[in-house]
């Protein structure tokens, strides 16, 4: 009963589910189901009553009409099938002999796929000329020599001339022969970027039961069996050049390596096929695409074999969603929390696949999809892996649509390459013609199958973990003849392009479960509708951009947008100090407590990053969204843009996208602004001048601070004069809170009057000032804003849109005035405040104006705090002395001359406003 779960209840069904009208309850096998299906187990005891005899069809990639075909043949149709997560049952009268069985298997999809990416293989390796021909339909034989097996409308014959020709671009010799007795570490030849050398940790040969050689060495742990190869695990130990973040990292780490070794049965061109397609994978260094570390022969009894080395995976989705996964590495709270995040990495992967690469995978299902943990304690990774029948599109002009291939993930394919699919022909038969889909159609077929592992990823998060994927598979499972199906999409069960309406009525149910899944549904619809309303993976991208939270990079820093209607309700703690700070006036430093959470108002959209660990965020309106959005770039895993970019100036915009085209070598890193091209009539920051020329002047950053203590605010300019020689931003932050503790004065006075203050800076703001008196430090300011271009001396770093962009500076600046060590190392903020070149100097003469950065002062609560406990102190002491030397049974009076004392003291420090 557990195993179903009631997405409108949110829980396991029970019989409250029933009496609602939720769902069904069967009371012979206790299981519940949805209204309008029927209960599983029953339909399976039926078959089992009409039909004695059942046998499972190893049949990995099935073709569900070559197999009715065959079966139709040999037992006159009275037959039953149940496929039932990708396992075929074949119910009957009899067993199925070994020569039926071999031809019933033969209906597999996988070889009819793998033979048509030969056969575009061969089309591309064809003459343009010849190929040209074979484009013009019904044309008549031409008398002239061509290449065997050629004919009009792109008719290629499926055997060995295919093969041959793929085969005679495939550079195997070039591919190393392994010997793990004799080489210690695997050969590295597929771009591996972050792997230095991998130290292979062998097993010694062992015997079985009869006494005869066991599996060995690379191949002594099977993991499992594929319909074109074996997966092994082995043991390393890795040297990585770098890390993931780019960060040296010499030291050596054990490491488990998952070892694809391909069937001795692969063709030298299938193999190469796949090795050239993994080496352009390697080459994108994509956050969720699967490493291929090494490609290499090895010998096993006489016997050679293709091999592929990949970091071994946590498990894949399918043992995920069916609840088979190791629960102690894959708990179901991590898998909760992770998999939320993974639905635009995943997207993107094959958004980099289809643009960038100009390939479509054809095999994207659970199973080829692992599970990562990139670090201890973050959350999972989702990588896409098995490129075995990828096909390369990036010679291919647009192939005429003749019948559809074969797939491979069967009940993950779109019906469009369902409906029409080459049948097996019978034993002996000449060999089969068949026609290459439109590449139009093979990438459209990716979103539909990335669409329905989102349905179940979906379904998995809302509906109670495997146990809703189970219940989503029965509610989907339908019957039509002598066919049981829980396919998405099946040919005989619908007019030939619409998912089943089961799946759109269970995502429906998905929506009104969970707010995420509301805002996913009309993008998962769009994924499985027909194939000329589909999507392409850049559009699906772009909406995933606005239903999920994507981080976005602007240049600086790795930021979050919040609409207002998704945003969580301002708490009331937070309410009543956001209400003080408007009664003040200023922003109030709150520490040891975290600032009051923005409090947006209706169209406004709260903007979050992390600076050092500390969150921080901004509350922008629609106008400001509108500009700054355009200027950011939707980043993934390692800062890789989500989608691939074309080109490399920041804030030009591809006619394809909307986002700026950033480099992503320039993202995956920590950037410095310094970059960015000065503003102003300044020489851009960091620049080298000729060995000839002059050298140049230096630069000073002007602070104006706010004076403590007086009345009327006087606001006194400090500068930091060639600034050029700070290392970083602590640098920076620690001089300019040395001019706010100076602000008093130099003298024993100010200094007290300094550290009795109950404020420090809450707020910066980037002004236009103007000096007060000659030779004096007052200045006043006149605008708020930056240097102008045409501004002499003066320049800026900031990036546009400027007051957004500054915003977002000056609340860095307050939280790296706080805690200055956080901004060790960093130079961001040094390299984008506006800056004044000398010569000439700036003279301190009435009107003179400059630019800089006003540090506003306001009230803080940790100095607020310790004042009082500092007079709460006094107080005590002041009454234990009373009680001591004048009275000791007088509390009363001993108490209230100490609390008239504090009281007095603490209106004096705050009358002055601190």
């Amino acid at each position: 009963m557990g195993r179903h779960h009631c997405l409108t209840c949110k829980k396991a069904c029970t019989a409250r589910c029933v009496k609602r009208g939720h769902m069904v309850y069967c009371g012979i096998h206790k299981t519940y189901h949805r209204p309008g299906n029927e209960c599983v187990a029953c339909h399976e005891a039926e078959l089992r009553a009409a039909y004695p005899t059942s046998q499972v069809l190893e049949i990995r990639y099935p073709s569900m009409k070559g197999i009715r075909l065959a079966l139709d043949v040999i037992l006159d149709g009275d037959y039953k099938i149940r496929l039932i997560s990708d396992t075929i049952i074949l119910y009957t009268h009899r067993l199925l002999t070994d020569i039926e069985t071999q031809l019933v298997t033969k209906a597999s999809a996988y070889e009819k796929a793998g033979r048509q990416n030969e056969a575009i293989s061969r089309l591309l390796s064809t003459p343009t000329e010849e190929r040209a021909r074979d484009t013009l339909p019904h044309r008549p034989p031409s008398p002239s020599p061509s290449l065997p097996g050629t004919q009009s409308q792109r008719n290629y014959t499926t055997g060995d001339e295919a093969g041959s020709a793929q085969d005679r671009f495939a550079d195997t010799d070039s591919i190393p022969l392994f010997d793990p007795a004799t080489q210690p570490s695997l050969p590295l030849n597929t771009g591996s970027k972050f792997v230095k050398e991998v130290l292979i940790e062998t097993k010694q040969d062992e015997t079985d039961d009869q006494g005869k050689r066991a599996l060995s060495g690379l191949y002594s742990a099977q993991l499992g069996v594929g319909e074109s190869s074996e997966v092994f695990s082995a043991s390393a130990r890795t040297t990585l050049s770098v890390t993931q973040c780019g960060q040296p990292n010499p030291k050596e780490v054990l490491q488990k390596f998952a070892i694809k070794r391909l069937h001795s049965t692969t063709t030298p061109g299938r193999f190469w096929a796949e090795f050239e397609s993994l080496k352009r994978l390697n080459s994108i260094d994509h956050p969720h695409v699967v490493e291929t570390l090494s490609a290499f022969k090895l010998e096993e009894g006489g016997i050679q074999y293709f091999n592929f080395a990949f970091p071994l995976a946590l498990g894949n989705l399918k043992r995920v969603f069916r609840g088979t996964c190791d629960k102690n590495s894959l708990p179901y709270e991590l898998l909760q929390k992770s998999l939320w995040g993974q639905f635009a990495g995943l997207a993107s992967a094959v958004a980099y696949l289809h643009d960038s690469m100009r390939t479509a995978h054809r095999d994207i299902k659970p199973s080829n999809i692992l599970l990562y943990e990139e670090s201890p304690g973050q959350d999972l990774t989702l990588k896409l892996s098995d490129f075995g029948l990828s096909v390369d599109l990036t010679k291919a002009l647009t192939w005429e649509c003749g019948s559809r291939a074969h797939r491979s993930a069967w009940s993950y394919d779109s019906p469009e390459l369902q409906r029409t699919s080459p049948n097996p022909g019978p034993s002996g038969a000449a060999p089969e013609k068949i026609q290459i889909p439109d590449s139009k159609e093979l990438l459209s077929n990716d979103v539909w199958k990335l669409g329905c592992v989102f349905t179940e990823m979906a379904t998995f998060l809302v509906a109670g973990g495997s146990a809703g994927v189970s219940s989503f598979r029965d509610s989907i499972t339908t019957a039509e003849g002598n066919v049981f199906s829980d396919s998405f999409n099946d040919t005989r069960f619908d007019n030939g392009e619409d998912v089943k309406s089961e799946v759109l009525q269970w995502i429906s149910g998905l929506s009104k479960a969970d707010e995420r899944a509301q805002r996913l549904e009309p993008l998962l619809c769009k994924m499985l509708a027909k194939s000329i309303c589909r999507p392409t993976i850049r559009a699906v991208c772009k909406e995933l951009m606005e239903v999920m939270k994507i981080e976005y990079h602007d240049g600086l820093r790795l930021v979050q947008f919040t609409p207002e209607n998704q945003a969580s309700p301002v708490s009331r703690v937070d309410a009543f100090r956001l209400s003080v700070e408007n009664w003040i006036g200023h922003p109030v430093d709150w520490s040891p407590f975290p600032r009051p959470r923005v409090a947006l108002g209706p169209n406004e959209t709260m903007m979050t990053w992390k600076w050092r660990g500390y969150e921080l965020s901004l509350a922008l309106s629609e106008e400001e969204m509108s500009r700054y959005k355009p200027k950011c770039v939707p980043v993934i895993g390692n800062q890789t843009p989500l989608l691939p970019l074309s080109n490399s100036t920041v804030g030009t915009v591809n006619s394809e996208q909307t986002q700026p085209a950033v480099p992503l070598n320039t993202l995956a890193q920590a950037r410095s602004i310094g970059t960015c091209a000065m503003h102003g009539n300044s020489a851009p920051l960091g620049t080298a001048s000729p060995p000839s020329a002059a050298p140049l002047g230096t630069k000073d950053i002007y602070w104006c601070v706010e004076k403590a203590y007086a009345e009327p605010e006087e606001i006194l300019l400090f500068p930091i004069v060639n600034c050029e020689a700070l290392k970083d931003d602590e640098e920076l932050y620690r001089q300019v809170n040395k001019a706010i503790r100076c602000s008093g004065g130099n003298s024993i006075k100010g200094w007290l009057l300094q550290k009795l203050s109950w404020k420090r800076c809450t707020r910066i703001e980037f002004i236009k000032f103007c000096v007060v008196w000659r030779n004096r430090d007052q200045v006043c300011p006149v605008e708020s804003g930056l240097p102008p271009p045409d501004a002499r001396h003066y320049g800026h770093s900031v990036p546009e849109p400027l007051d957004i962009q500054m915003k977002a500076a000056a609340a860095q600046m307050v939280s790296g005035l706080m805690h200055p060590n956080r901004a060790r190392g960093e130079t961001d903020i040094v390299n984008m405040l506006p800056k004044k070149t000398n010569p000439p100097p700036f003279t301190k003469k009435v009107g003179e104006v400059g630019w800089g950065i006003h540090a506003q002062m306001g009230f803080s609560l940790r100095k607020f705090l310790v004042c009082s406990l500092v007079c709460l102190i006094l107080c005590v002491i002041f009454a234990g002395l009373w009680i001591v030397y004048i009275n000791p049974t007088d509390l009363q009076n001993a108490l209230v001359p100490g609390f008239l004392t504090v009281a007095g003291i603490a209106i004096g420090l705050a009358v002055p406003r601190g």
